[in-house]
């Protein structure tokens, strides 16, 4: 199982930097990965549980927040770049990332699972022994 981070210790971060520090802040997302961050297809605008989250931190602290859709293998080149702000869209904290950035508390746990057909032979087993081709998307720990 791998651990997912969100900017749970925004607020504390945030509550400290004086009031002069920036009032509006970039947050980074993975526009694929409902229900915790997508682009709403009725709206054009991003939703989910990492969206709403920071927004209602946002509104509650006094600070403006945009959600910038990316391709999730550009989002920590983003970030070290001071293109975005932030990521508060589901991670996992490997030791390679957090080389690069820093991470909050984890507050989700996935587990990670292969799919296959139904009526295929494969086992977990054969997928972590053998040569199959596995489709994963780019930039995740997965890949």
């Amino acid at each position: 199982m791998k651990k997912f981070f969100v900017c749970a210790l925004l607020a504390t971060l945030l509550a400290a930097v004086p009031a002069f520090a920036k009032k509006s802040y970039v947050n980074g997302i993975d526009p694929n990965y409902p229900p915790f961050a997508y682009v709403d297809e009725k709206t054009g605008q991003p939703a989910g549980f990492d969206v709403d989250s920071l927004n209602w931190i946002a509104k509650t602290m006094g600070f403006e927040v945009t959600h910038k859709p990316m391709a999730w293998d550009g989002i920590i080149p983003a970030l070290v770049a001071k293109q975005i702000d932030m990521v508060d869209s589901g991670m996992s904290i490997t030791p390679e990332r957090a080389k690069v950035v820093q991470f909050s508390d984890p507050y989700w746990t996935v587990s990670r699972v292969f799919l296959v057909p139904a009526d295929s032979d494969l086992t977990s087993a054969d997928i972590l022994s053998k040569k199959i081709k596995l489709g994963v998307q780019r930039g995740t720990s997965e890949a």
